[in-house]
């Protein structure tokens, strides 16, 4: 029994292993299997998400007990998280602003979006990404904070895997690589998030924000795979922080509704 429960636990740790170094900067002291591919770990996403939302409820209550203005604090737990994932989905913002919105088309955005140089666009994108999660955070109701992080950044880390579902890769190298990801994994890291969403929020909250934010996700997917033909690794970090973004904003006043 005891071979049977380490044989069927080991891959999910992995798993886990392998999602966590994908999605963070933070470092894993054993070894990992580098011929899976990260598609088929994309179910653990939301975990990692949940992990690292519970990561940032910690940094508020810390603030929180160090008498730091709300501002303040709702800064501190946003900056906490970009040094944890090492602006991993920002970066993927900024290069698919600069894409998408460069008024090109295929091959021509794509080669817009891998130039390491941000442009006007991104860095646009990037501002109001961070002041809009900034003043959310900081107008949620303080007794929140901490189980909104962990159902938000849960429920972004799985829907940044919609545009899998709207679009093929758009390109057959890098993570858009063909079976790079599959809609299982994502119908998983979904129902997960929800499951973690449902269970930390009232359901009418998580509900409000799981919409409006696969809305705008969703809108997103659309555009490029008119655009450029399909996801790739820049679309589904964008597509994260969008839906971070949305669904921060939208907590702001289904927290005050409900």
């Amino acid at each position: 029994m005891a071979n049977v429960l380490e044989h069927s636990f080991r891959p999910r740790l992995s798993d886990l292993a392998l999602a966590l170094v994908f999605l963070t900067r933070l470092p894993w002291p054993g070894a990992l299997d580098a011929t899976r591919p990260v598609g088929r770990v994309a179910w653990a996403f939301p975990l990692i998400g949940a992990a690292l939302g519970g990561l940032a409820g910690l940094v508020w209550l810390v603030a929180a007990s160090l008498a730091l203005p709300t501002a303040l604090a709702a800064g501190v737990v946003v900056a906490a998280l970009a040094l944890v994932t090492g602006g991993l989905h920002e970066d993927g913002l900024a290069d698919s602003a600069d894409g998408l919105a460069s008024g090109r088309l295929g091959a021509a955005a794509l080669a817009i979006m891998r130039d390491s140089r941000v442009g006007a666009h991104g860095v646009l994108a990037m501002l109001l990404a961070v002041g809009l999660k900034w003043s959310a955070v900081a107008a949620w109701p303080p007794a929140t904070v901490f189980a909104a992080l962990i159902a938000l950044h849960a429920w972004a880390r799985a829907l940044m895997l919609l545009p899998v579902w709207i679009a093929g890769p758009a390109a057959s190298d890098g993570l858009g690589a063909a079976g790079a990801f599959a809609w299982r994994e994502a119908a998983l890291a979904l129902a997960l998030a929800a499951a973690v969403g449902l269970l930390a929020l009232p359901a009418p909250v998580f509900l409000a924000m799981a919409a409006v934010s696969g809305l705008v996700v969703g809108g997103f997917g659309w555009l490029a795979k008119r655009r450029i033909g399909g996801y790739t690794g820049d679309v589904l970090g964008a597509s994260e922080q969008l839906a971070e973004t949305a669904g921060a904003v939208t907590l702001v006043a289904a927290l005050a509704a409900f």
